[in-house]
């Protein structure tokens, strides 16, 4: 969007610096420092103007609670699509900031699968479930007795074996996505499997 607005303004850089010394200004300010998640971050702009103040950035596609075409399978297609492009993403923009995997709910068909990414992905662990309709079964995996989660030492990446592979299409590859996790007391890593078919 810069792009389009600043050829009267110096050029996009110019613009650019602005907009990200104005926001750094206020995430310092408003959120002690960097508790902001960007979710709209997917630029070269952001990533080389604006992770002073902002250490987590979300690498995928917003999670969909359904296909917005109505395809009820769809709906699981959709679900694969955001953990692979969670895992791929996270190898590139782990870099430049904390990788977020964006939330899920708890009752959505598909639940245990983004619970389970979720734990393993390094990043946050929150869901958008409509007040009152949770599942706590589901939730209070995820979290020890004093609501602390354990998360993993680093961001998960997609395991060597499918790096240069397309688990989403060709229809013979597992995503395999791992991290370490400090508490297991142990160099055994996390390893979370998707295969979609």
């Amino acid at each position: 969007m810069l792009e389009l607005l600043s050829e009267e303004y110096g050029g996009r850089v110019e613009l650019a610096k602005a907009y990200y010394e104005a926001l750094t200004s206020s995430v310092k300010k408003h959120f002690k420092g960097n508790g902001v998640i960007a979710s709209m971050e997917h630029c070269n702009d952001f990533f080389l103007l604006g992770t002073e103040a902002i250490s987590l950035g979300r690498v995928g596609d917003d999670f969909w609670c359904s296909d917005p075409s109505g395809d009820p399978n769809g709906t699981y297609w959709l679900q694969g699509c955001h953990m692979v492009h969670c895992a791929y993403n996270s190898l590139w923009m782990g870099n430049f900031i904390h990788p977020d995997w964006d939330m899920f709910q708890s009752t959505h068909p598909c639940a245990e699968f983004h619970a389970a990414s979720r734990a393993i992905s390094g990043g946050p662990i929150y869901v958008s479930d409509c007040v009152g309709n949770h599942n706590f079964k589901l939730l209070k995996t995820l979290v020890l007795p004093d609501g602390s989660i354990l998360r993993c030492q680093h961001y998960a990446l997609p395991t060597r074996d499918c790096l240069f592979e397309d688990p989403l299409h060709d229809g013979k590859t597992m995503l395999k996505i791992w991290n370490l996790n400090k508490v297991s007391h142990s160099k055994t890593p996390s390893l979370f499997i998707l295969f979609y078919n």
